[in-house]
């Protein structure tokens, strides 16, 4: 591939899961090109840590990797050199002790955006939380917890282990969602501003909103103002819950007439 020294963003999606396809674009991104905005939507298919990886020093937006990919990335990296601004989005299923281990490359003042797309427990969430106490916006999944086997946990195991850095051993189980709640989420990231994916306890702001520039904020309808109301005064930094707006409108000054004597 030639060098692009122009270009700042670039997409991989799923369908490039070609080894042969990967290797040429790794070799690329091994030049270290001026990318501040990398999409890598498809599975890593080169899964040894000996092979040396790209560093992508201009890097600061990292979209819709695996969590394996975004280990790689990070691997053997020095704590807190990696300057990313958003991680969108890492999933903690099996083994998240070893993603936490590689997410200490990340610099922790730099870091401001995080979706985490799955979560195996608020151990680790807590963790996070003591990682990253910067983060302004935070996306959670619906709350997931591993419970009793299911008849098909062998297969969602195999294909797991497939596009991730899972190990062989032990047996997945079936997933019970839920969200956790928007007190519990604000305790361990305080310096939020947005949030998405939380229990409110109002079903109108529970009704999550997308999260990207398609689905822009809206204003929250009048049902839910009592809600409204208390989240503003209780979290007066909080800016928009599950893509709500809680910021009070602005008045047009232009419009008010002045009272006469």
């Amino acid at each position: 591939m030639p060098y692009l020294s122009c270009l700042r963003r670039l997409t991989i999606p799923p369908a490039m899961s070609n080894i042969d396809v990967q290797t040429a674009l790794l070799a690329y991104l091994m030049r270290d090109p001026p990318i501040t905005d990398l999409r890598w939507g498809c599975a890593i298919t080169l899964p040894d840590f000996d092979i040396p990886f790209p560093k992508l020093s201009s890097l600061r937006t990292l979209r819709d990797s695996d969590s394996f990919f975004v280990a790689r990335f990070l691997h053997d990296r020095p704590p807190g050199s990696v300057k990313l601004r958003t991680l969108d989005s890492i999933a903690f299923y099996f083994e998240p002790t070893r993603l936490l281990d590689a997410l200490q490359a990340l610099d922790a003042k730099a870091l401001r955006r995080l979706h985490v797309h799955c979560i195996d427990s608020t151990r680790t969430l807590r963790a996070l939380a003591r990682m990253f106490p910067l983060l302004e916006e935070l996306s959670l999944p619906g709350w997931c917890s591993w419970t009793r086997p299911h008849p098909v946990t062998r297969a969602v195991h195999a294909l797991w282990r497939t596009i991730s850095f899972a190990p062989a051993r032990g047996a997945p189980t079936r997933v019970d969602w839920r969200r956790m709640s928007i007190h519990k989420a604000l305790a361990l990231f305080p310096k939020l501003h947005s949030i998405h994916s939380v229990d409110v306890g109002d079903s109108v702001l529970n009704v999550t909103r997308g999260r990207d520039k398609r689905h822009r904020a809206r204003e929250p309808p009048p049902a839910a103002a009592k809600t409204i109301a208390t989240l503003r005064k209780r979290y007066p930094r909080l800016r928009l819950v599950n893509g709500w707006k809680l910021e009070t409108p602005k008045t047009d000054s232009s419009h008010i007439v002045p009272s006469i004597v």
